[in-house]
């Protein structure tokens, strides 16, 4: 009878030898859980919440770069694209029509002979781009050449251009708040082949005129 008691007793033992066992099993599993496996995902998340953030920052501060074909006339306060096929720049300064406006830009091309203009002073160029305030005479029409009545009376330039209009002669289109007129050349080229030319060159100026807005 004792033998049993102590064969009873040893079994309890064991038994209770094992549920620690298992119990500090699962207590250490627990605890690696908790320190590693969550704590790694958890610095996942924020390194990827960072990376974004990064991501939206570089966007937002990403400016747009201008296309290689954008002609300015700061002057003027006007940017376009100029596809043509031949080069251009501009006068502010033709002593010719100083008179008559200072905000008077004159387009000219270097692939022009001498020829087409005067030496010096005065040299007609391809075309004319003016701008008006709303309140200015709309003198557009002298531009061209033409002389006017002396009693007429001309009207607001935010009257005589409300609407944008484009022809192969003159054209004007409204930006911002200014008022734009062009004009093509008040002479032609004495050559037939130059004239032909000095024309292909306005035609591609204004396309270029009607794509135009201000510079910000």
């Amino acid at each position: 009878m004792k033998k049993q008691k102590y064969q009873s007793g040893f079994s309890h033992l064991l038994i209770l030898t094992i549920i620690l066992g298992l119990a500090l099993v699962g207590t250490l599993g627990f605890v690696f859980y908790q320190n590693f496996i969550v704590k790694k995902d958890d610095s996942s998340k924020t390194l990827t919440t960072n990376s974004n953030k990064k991501s939206d920052s570089t966007t937002t501060d990403k400016t747009v770069a201008e296309p290689k074909n954008t002609f300015k006339i700061p002057e003027l306060g006007i940017k376009g694209i100029y596809n043509g096929a031949h080069p251009i720049n501009y006068d502010m300064n033709n002593k010719t029509y100083s008179l008559l406006t200072k905000t008077l830009a004159f387009i000219d091309s270097s692939d022009i002979p001498a020829s087409c203009g005067a030496s010096g002073e005065y040299r007609p160029g391809v075309a004319k781009i003016a701008r008006y305030a709303p309140d200015d005479d709309a003198t557009g029409v002298s531009l061209n050449g033409g002389t006017a009545d002396p009693g007429y009376v001309w009207p607001k330039a935010s009257e005589a251009y409300a609407v944008d209009e484009y022809t192969n002669l003159r054209s004007h289109k409204h930006v911002g708040n200014y008022y734009y007129y062009l004009v093509g050349s008040a002479q032609a080229c004495p050559n037939a082949s130059d004239e032909a030319l000095q024309e292909s060159i306005f035609n591609d100026v204004w396309a270029y005129f009607k794509t135009i807005e201000a510079i910000k």
